[in-house]
């Protein structure tokens, strides 16, 4: 499994852990601030990786700890958090395009509708070394995936005239976006 978490760069560098506990330590890459006690990031992979959701407070530092439907190849998982070489930083923003969805019932068989908007989202992932916290790559760019149509259901509040539903990154975009930098 892949480790994501929360990152925010542009935000104020910190000190870097002073031991390694868990996956959480690795946060501090995101913000380009060197993990000493870190595996170097060096020779033929496989490299395992962490990963962090911008504005995420959740997960285990791997993708199947923020959604359970995401796996990876189990040779980018560390098998302990002293492993972890990579640390990949994922920053979520509104794409420009959208679709008009429609109507929607908010209870099934009731009266009041929902105006849905399916909105695309940007994932950019910057990829780091976690010894040092230095880019590995230029950040990558994803536009999300919905199998271009709206949503089947939305579960908006009972009181919203309009519910914006967002496209979401898969796993196996993640995977063929850092393929060569993690295997």
């Amino acid at each position: 499994m892949l480790a994501l978490a929360g990152c925010s760069p542009g935000s104020s560098a910190s000190s870097a852990p002073t031991s390694l506990t868990g996956l959480s330590a690795y946060k501090a890459a995101c913000k380009g601030t060197a993990v000493p006690q870190a595996a170097a990031y060096q020779g033929s992979g496989p490299h395992p990786i962490a990963f962090f959701l911008d504005g995420s407070n959740d997960g285990d530092g791997t993708l199947s700890g923020i959604d359970p439907d995401w796996a990876a190849p189990g040779s980018w998982s560390p098998s302990d958090a002293g492993l972890i070489q990579l640390v990949a930083c994922i920053d979520i923003t509104d794409n420009t395009r959208s679709q008009d969805c429609g109507a929607y019932s908010v209870v099934p068989g009731a009266a009041g509708r929902t105006r849905v908007t399916l909105q695309w989202q940007n994932y950019t992932i910057s990829l780091h070394q976690a010894k040092s916290g230095a880019l590995v790559a230029k950040p990558i760019v994803l536009v999300g995936e919905t199998g271009n149509k709206c949503p089947d259901t939305v579960q908006p509040t009972s009181s919203a005239d309009t519910y914006t539903a967002y496209t979401t990154l898969s796993a196996t975009q993640i995977q063929q976006a850092l393929n060569k930098y993690v295997a």
